[in-house]
């Protein structure tokens, strides 16, 4: 028995394996759970097909009978038994549809009320004795039984903790305040579709999450939402991009990952300029391993002509997006889903394959690779204070690495903490390590802050880096250690050990 959202359905390796088990012809249930919805409102052909199924009078049983009795139809003679055969078949596919699955080699059955659980458990029941594939089309409401959800279930796909104030259950603010990282990049987009006709933006069923609604409101004809179909959404992008539009593609990062081939073949290959805004990289606290996005660094800096970028805050952020739509190849942008953070101070323009350095410490280096810059300057300042000169460097280019700077950091410090929230494991301290090798540097005294080899579970985003010793006071620990010689140098997280 297979249970699939209509949301995710349209997707190509749903037809790949319906396509697999209608060939096989073996006893398959694939019982479809239709709420018109993914996260948002579901969007494409196969959304508008269902929706012509659930309306089909069929639903109401008004042809129930007109059905069965066809069912029941003998045909037979050559060719009169095929005429009548597929007389017959035209009827039924008029009255209820579903004659794409059947053509896959499915029984279709359905759409049935998804909420009358005897209705339910009589087709259940019934479908046990199909020796071949079925397919149950249920119909539900998404939220259904909690008035809250019934009203608002976008909002509810994903809630928030809740408190209790005054008898009523309101929604828990989160700490800190102010606009997320996504906001900004959603902002950023929209500015840039304002400046350059060129823009556009593709989505795979996260509008919502991206904050892209302001976006396909003020620009519907370059706005793509191409549904849970990741690996499209980039080969689309890719087709665009040689028509000489510039495409970015906002997706989680933890997503992209089902679209490693077409970023290699379709875009990496052909040098096309591509943008590929990657939200919730980092953890994602709450959402847990599944939607923690921390091997986007790892399996993006593989490919030639991919430049990647991880901004340091959301002054980066937004030079970024313009840098990317003006450098004409493949580029992304990592950023995490929190509330974003502005460094004060002058900043340097952004520039490809350049970092910013805040301070040059006598002792030792910080090397922040990414959003946690904010938690890297903390530390630097509390250990300056503390007698202990350590500057740090805002990376801002994982690929191409800032070769000048680098080779300074390598050369001129007593110790080196790289910090990203990311996979250790091809993550940018490796890409540090590498480029040592590669230069013929010394890399004993750098040390790697980061993920362990091992799936981070749930957690508040706060709690998690501070088990990975990725907060300030992990950081600060670190380098008293380093500079004290109490520890070995390599890679390390409180996590690891267990």
């Amino acid at each position: 028995v297979a249970v699939i959202g209509d949301g995710a359905f349209p997707s190509g390796i749903v037809f790949e394996a319906m396509n697999n088990a209608g060939g096989l012809k073996k006893k398959l249930l694939v019982i479809l759970n239709d709420n018109k919805m993914s996260i948002c409102p579901r969007v494409g052909g196969m959304a508008s097909y269902m929706d012509r199924l659930r309306t089909n009078p069929m639903y109401t049983g008004l042809k129930h009978e007109v059905v069965r009795a066809l069912n029941m139809v003998p045909v037979f003679g050559d060719p009169a038994e095929r005429f009548l055969a597929q007389l017959k078949e035209g009827i039924k596919a008029g009255l209820h549809g579903g004659m794409m699955f059947e053509e896959l080699g499915f029984r279709y059955i359905g759409p049935i009320d998804g909420h009358n659980v005897g209705l339910m458990r009589k087709y259940l029941e019934m479908v046990k004795s199909q020796n071949e594939p079925v397919l149950l089309h249920v119909v539900t409401e998404k939220g259904h039984g909690f008035q809250p959800a019934e009203s608002d279930p976008v909002y509810f796909h994903t809630p928030p903790c809740f408190v209790n104030q005054n008898g009523q259950a309101v929604p828990k603010q989160s700490s800190g305040g102010g606009k997320a990282y996504t906001n900004y990049a959603s902002s950023a987009i929209q500015h840039a579709m304002r400046r350059d006709e060129r823009v556009t933006v593709l989505t795979a069923a996260m509008c919502q999450g991206n904050k892209l609604e302001p976006v396909r409101e003020e620009f519907p004809d370059r706005f793509f939402d191409v549904g849970i179909c990741e690996s499209h959404a980039v080969a689309f992008a890719a087709g665009q991009a040689k028509a000489g539009m510039r495409p970015i593609v906002d997706i989680y990062s933890t997503f992209l990952q089902r679209s490693f081939d077409q970023v290699f073949q379709e875009v990496a290959l052909q040098n096309l300029p591509v943008t590929f805004m990657m939200d919730r990289a980092g953890l994602t606290g709450p959402d847990g391993p599944t939607h923690h996005g921390v091997f986007d660094i790892g399996y993006m800096r593989l490919f030639p002509n991919m430049a990647v970028m991880a901004p340091g805050d959301a002054v980066d952020l937004r030079e970024m997006v313009d840098f990317a739509i003006e450098l004409g190849s493949p580029c992304s942008i990592r950023y995490p889903k929190c509330n974003a953070v502005e460094i004060e101070g002058e900043r340097q323009p952004v520039e490809l394959g350049k970092s910013e350095v805040f301070h040059w410490g006598h002792d030792g280096m910080i090397v922040a690779c990414g959003t946690l810059l904010r938690e890297c300057l903390q530390a630097a300042q509390t250990l300056r204070e503390e007698g202990l000169d350590v500057g740090v460097v805002n990376v801002r280019f994982i690929k191409p690495l800032d070769a000048e700077v680098m080779r300074r950091v390598l050369a001129e410090s007593q110790f080196v903490v790289t910090v990203e929230e990311g996979q250790l494991m091809t993550g940018f301290g490796s890409a540090l390590l590498e480029f040592a090798n590669d230069e013929g540097l010394s890399a004993t005294h750098v040390r790697r802050l980061g993920l362990p080899d091992r799936f981070v579970e749930h957690g508040e985003r706060g709690e998690l880096l501070a088990e990975l010793k990725l907060d300030a006071t992990g950081i600060v620990r670190t380098c008293r250690e380093l500079a004290d010689g109490e520890v070995t140098v390599g890679s390390h997280s409180t996590a690891a050990a267990k």
